[in-house]
């Protein structure tokens, strides 16, 4: 069949939507077999192990502990283990989120557990205080320092005064210093150190070598008498005649204390001067020919002047035996201070002949029979304090009074 013009002109006008939907088609059909896109990479399963634990540790006083081992374990079986240093401080550090347990222990003191939950690149902070462990049951506490203190300049054993032990940081016991040595038993394993103090010397602090079990260290140390801050300190005495008044020349003088001694005689008015004198205790005796020897103890402040007057009695030839003896006994580092129970014991020639305690007053009297014009030993005891031995010459037939001091042990 043969189509007009018009005819096919009319049968293109009807296809073109046809056509149309035709490319369309192809073109979504295109589009739905596009090769798709790459996705995101992976996250980083590390992005969040950055975590930090920063680690103090110290004792109860607040001191830092060195030397203590932290042991730190969590998720992956991650297990961790760090030493604090002088400061006490430790970190550990690239931990990823979890529950940690945490460990912190030393020689001498109690174990500590803590427990940190971490999230995603924590910092967290912990303080951990160690208490000194109890030295019940334990095999290695039988340890023992024996501590001896010297004067720096003369070498003179020094007593009383106190002595700190302290025990990784803190203080242990606090006793007196002894001439005899200060002793400390049952200590553990572990780090010491010593503090000294005591009046007229510049206090000191040290450490002592670590001690191990049951250990044994015999410590010596030294300690100087202060110059210049507490070294201007007087003492004045007046020796005199204690029937006529009048001052008694050419007594001699024995001065000694801090581990220093000086020796004077008395001029024409009875009277000595001893200055540039340091802070602490201080021993005088006095002696005469013709007078019983006598003996003083007194105590001088820093930069302190003290004046005292002894009165001494002449030897008379006359021969009694109704004498006595009147003995007051004080602290020597509390003077005012009566140490009550103390046992004394009056000798004579070697034979005892009074013999008792003092009484709460630090007072003892002996009986009124004991020779005039005769020399005693007086010898101390005390628990707690050392022993102590005067020698006293009296010179007549009445009730003498002296004041000694007792150091402590």
């Amino acid at each position: 069949m043969k189509l007009s013009r018009s005819s096919f002109r009319s049968l293109a006008l009807r296809g073109l939507p046809l056509l149309a939907a035709w490319f369309l088609l192809i073109t979504v059909s295109a589009c739905r077999h596009t090769t798709p896109t790459e996705p995101n990479p992976t996250p980083n399963p590390d992005s969040c192990c950055n975590g930090m634990i920063a680690f103090h540790v110290q004792d109860s006083t607040g001191a830092p502990i060195n030397d203590a081992t932290i042991s730190l374990t969590g998720p992956n079986n991650v297990s961790r283990t760090e030493m604090t240093n002088g400061d006490g401080n430790a970190h550990v550090v690239k931990l990823c989120p979890g529950r940690y347990v945490i460990h912190t222990s030393k020689t001498g003191y109690t174990t500590t557990e803590s427990v940190i939950e971490l999230t995603c690149n924590d910092t967290t902070h912990l303080t951990t205080t160690l208490g000194v462990a109890s030295h019940a049951n334990n095999d290695c506490c039988h340890g023992r320092i024996t501590l001896m203190v010297h004067d720096s300049a003369t070498n003179a054993v020094l007593d009383g005064g106190s002595a700190t032990l302290y025990y990784n940081g803190q203080a242990l016991s606090t006793k007196p210093m002894s001439a005899n040595g200060t002793v400390w038993d049952g200590l553990c394993p572990g780090h010491y150190a010593i503090a000294l103090t005591k009046d007229g010397y510049n206090s000191t602090r040290s450490d002592i070598d670590t001690l191990g079990c049951n250990g044994t260290h015999t410590v010596n140390r030294t300690m100087s008498a202060l110059h210049g801050d507490c070294c201007n300190g007087v003492f004045e005495l007046a020796v005199k005649d204690s029937m006529t008044g009048h001052g008694i020349a050419g007594a001699t003088v024995a001065l000694s204390g801090n581990g220093m001694s000086w020796t004077m005689t008395t001029g024409n008015d009875g009277g000595v001067r001893f200055a540039n004198l340091c802070q602490g205790g201080y021993h005088a005796t006095i002696s005469k020919d013709g007078y019983p020897q006598t003996v003083l103890e007194f105590k001088l402040g820093c930069n302190q002047g003290l004046g005292m007057t002894k009165s001494l009695l002449a030897y008379h030839n006359a021969v009694c035996d109704t004498a006595s003896l009147g003995i007051t006994v004080r602290d020597s580092i509390h003077q005012d201070t009566p140490v009550a129970g103390a046992t004394v014991t009056v000798y004579l020639n070697n034979i005892v002949v009074a013999h008792g305690t003092t009484d709460d007053h630090g007072y003892f009297l002996t009986p009124s029979t004991l020779n005039g014009s005769s020399t005693y030993t007086v010898h101390f005891t005390k628990d707690g304090y050392h022993e102590k031995s005067f020698t006293w010459q009296i010179g007549e037939c009445y009730t003498h009074t002296e004041t000694f001091y007792l150091s402590h042990q």
